[in-house]
């Protein structure tokens, strides 16, 4: 096999699992989101997400002898000063995403929700691209990706129009919050990246990143009084599904880990957004969280989307 075909091999491999992780981000927004509804509490249920998580990685991580290896990796590279200390804060944009995840789906839903988080996501992804963070080496701002991203933010807008007019208690906060925590996404996804080429595993990335977000999540936790009441994260008594989202954690770190060094963070992103609509449109069919009917805008947006990422993903070959 020549190298050309290794490098699409690599390529189509990489798109298929950003479709798969988009099919999981839709999901995993309604687990998380159905959490804090029965916590009371987004960050209660980020910290069950992210210790749910935590286990799940590091029993794997103990049991892979080249995830071993890869943490070990990671540790020289910190200690000899090729790995800088700050790719390891993916963790922390992590738990932040996902307190803010928990808090405003149940109060703004998860179309307005990702409105704000796609805008501030693929903004950033330009800028985390062109620096370089997660490759290795600057992504040129070519035109056609700027097109990417300015299509699949407004693909969002189309897909929520006819609900931009809804608005509740708190709603213009959760809608900043939600932008900034898409602006920390692109970063996650890209330190996680540098990570993972480092380690040379995948797993070994997500480990670090949910060790840092439990973590942060546990002082945020203690620091609110949360393990006192009914919102407290050590309530099981809630339904099973609600409990998946860091099932589902695990699994969208790993695959943003191992493919934004393949399809750059902006080409990861713009495919993710197109598959996450494709999957909210298959909850509505299968797994309601409301009443309300699949609508022409949505189905607008969907394809508007999927357009932006197929459009967004060529790169520049100068």
């Amino acid at each position: 096999m020549t190298k050309a075909s290794t490098r699409a091999s690599r390529t189509t491999i990489g798109y298929a699992l950003a479709v798969l992780a988009g099919l999981v981000t839709a999901i995993q927004s309604r687990v998380n989101g159905g959490l804090a509804d029965f916590l009371g509490s987004g960050t209660s249920a980020a910290l069950v997400n992210f210790t749910v998580g935590l286990v799940i990685i590091a029993t794997l991580v103990a049991i892979v002898p080249r995830s071993r290896a890869g943490v070990l990796a990671v540790l020289r590279a910190l200690r000899a000063r090729t790995l800088p200390w700050w790719a390891l804060i993916g963790g922390v944009f992590g738990a932040f995403f996902i307190a803010i995840q928990s808090t405003s789906v149940p109060v703004i839903g998860v179309a307005l929700f990702s409105v704000a988080l796609v805008s501030g996501q693929t903004v950033s992804s330009l800028l985390v691209d062109r620096l370089g963070i997660g490759t290795h080496r600057g992504v040129p701002v070519t035109a056609a990706r700027i097109v990417g991203a300015v299509g699949a933010a407004l693909a969002v807008l189309i897909a929520v129009s006819d609900r931009l007019s809804e608005q509740a208690t708190g709603f213009w906060l959760l809608i900043v919050l939600s932008f900034l925590a898409g602006v920390l996404v692109a970063f996650q996804q890209a330190v996680n990246g540098r990570v993972s080429m480092t380690a040379g595993s995948a797993p070994a990335a997500t480990l670090g990143n949910f060790l840092i977000g439990a973590l942060t999540m546990t002082i945020v936790v203690t620091a609110t009084g949360g393990f006192a009441g009914p919102a407290t994260p050590l309530n099981a008594s809630g339904p099973t599904w609600a409990y998946l989202g860091g099932v589902l954690g695990v699994t969208f770190i790993g695959i943003s880990a191992f493919t934004v060094p393949i399809l750059g963070v902006l080409s990861f992103a713009l495919v993710v957004i197109a598959a996450q609509l494709a999957g909210a449109i298959l909850l509505d069919l299968l797994w309601p969280a409301t009443a309300q009917p699949i609508t022409l805008p949505v189905l607008a947006g969907a394809a508007l989307a999927g357009l932006a990422a197929f459009i967004g993903r060529r790169r520049s070959t100068t």
